[in-house]
């Protein structure tokens, strides 16, 4: 996660404020990325799992008071003219960041809390999120997947994953496997945990080809197929996801 820097050289307490603000948000991105990283090295923690989630409940509930402060000073520099215009977007553009951290800092509270404490309707192999954004060049995007795993016997599960892009192309329905239209050129990806995994890559659509729904397909050893359609264009997990599992 990205936080601004705050270049104000006047002394007030909107400086301050921000500052303790920035701060903060510079902790949380520190605290997630080491926590993945340990993650990686050395395997899913229920237990700190289930404190992340309440730390991290903890920090959103600070930060929308600290947005609220926030806020409550931009009006008054928006109505000060003693500060220049320069301090004004600086302090517009950290509350914006602030909003943008709060959000992600929601779902990643979303993401563990479905782990540690998962609906009845959840348990089992999902496709947990697909999120697809366009990227630095011409028809290309990258796409975010992720599988979860919410089992009693938390066994490993391991099988393949593949991705299928429906649309037109020339008016005509056109269905792209994922090795026609991903830059890797994979057949389907490979998959083996306990708990979740995800996978990231690039997807190149052809020229005249307009999509309308990507179709995820689940192939675990000894488990149904699982298969997911999500609807283009693609947000944040299950934005218009329909999951079914085939025998």
């Amino acid at each position: 996660m990205k936080s601004g820097r705050i270049k104000v050289r006047h002394h007030s307490p909107v400086q301050h404020h921000l500052t303790r603000v920035i701060g903060t948000m510079v902790i949380i991105a520190s605290g997630i990325g080491l926590y993945y990283f340990g993650q990686q090295k050395a395997g899913f923690n229920m237990i700190e799992a289930d404190e992340n989630v309440a730390q991290l409940e903890k920090t959103i509930d600070e930060l929308k008071e600290d947005k609220i402060t926030l806020r409550d000073q931009l009006a008054l520099v928006e109505r000060s003219t003693q500060v220049d215009g320069q301090a004004y977007l600086e302090v517009k553009e950290n509350l914006k960041a602030l909003q943008q951290e709060i959000l992600e800092l929601r779902e990643e509270v979303g993401f563990y809390r479905g782990i540690v404490a998962p609906r009845e309707s959840s348990a089992g192999l999902r496709i947990d999120r697909l999120k697809i954004t366009e990227a630095a060049g011409e028809r290309l995007y990258h796409y975010n997947l992720v599988l979860t795993q919410v089992l009693k016997n938390h066994r490993n599960v391991r099988g393949k994953v593949t991705l299928l892009v429906e649309g037109l192309l020339n008016d005509r329905p056109k269905k792209l496997k994922m090795r026609e239209v991903t830059v890797s050129k994979k057949r389907s990806m490979d998959f083996k945990f306990k708990y979740f995994q995800k996978f990231e890559g690039d997807l190149r659509l052809p020229k005249g080809f307009i999509p309308r729904q990507v179709i995820v397909e689940v192939n675990a050893h000894k488990r149904k197929k699982i298969q997911g359609a999500f609807d283009w264009p693609i947000g944040d997990a299950n934005d218009g996801s329909k999951q079914t599992a085939k025998s």
